[in-house]
């Protein structure tokens, strides 16, 4: 039985480590990291098919990072047939002092060629530029990055017009 030879190196760190003499010189693997899945440019307004049990919706979708959950127009909701309502959330928004209490629904939401299966909160956005609000919820899958510059496709091809 042959003995391992061992010396002690310094490190970084000041303190002695210990190794075996026999691996000095063998080849070193290199570690890779593992590679991010490609992640799609979005805008800070996009395109989203709102899929429910009576059809599809096809709406202009406000994306809000600082939004912590998807946010849909009770009217566009009733018209895709979202639902079951699962239950319901308290929302706190920045201009009133009271939270907010609203119904959260099944939604199944198609942004930028994926599709996302959501609890969504219901809301009166009929006053709104936006009848859909697309929140941290679906934006931290982390497929998407959000440029706020970039306009969306519909609104790119129609300036090139």
């Amino acid at each position: 039985m042959r003995a391992e030879k061992r010396i002690v190196v310094p490190t970084r760190n000041y303190r002695a480590k210990s190794i075996n003499v026999d691996t000095i010189g063998a080849p070193v693997t290199p570690a890779h990291p593992p590679k991010r899945p490609e992640r799609r440019i979005i805008g800070a307004i996009e395109p989203v098919i709102v899929r429910g049990k009576r059809g599809e919706v096809n709406v202009q979708a406000r994306v809000d990072t600082g939004a912590s959950r998807t946010t849909v127009d009770a009217d566009i909701a009733a018209r895709a047939g979202l639902g079951p309502v699962l239950g319901t959330v308290r929302i706190r928004q920045s201009i009133s002092k009271q939270p907010e209490t609203r119904p959260l629904v099944d939604a199944d939401l198609i942004i930028g060629g994926e599709e996302f299966d959501v609890a969504a909160a219901i809301a009166d956005r009929a006053e709104m530029k936006y009848h859909v609000i697309i929140g941290m919820d679906i934006l931290a899958s982390g497929k998407f990055l959000v440029d706020p510059s970039r306009a969306s496709r519909k609104k790119r091809k129609d300036r090139s017009e």
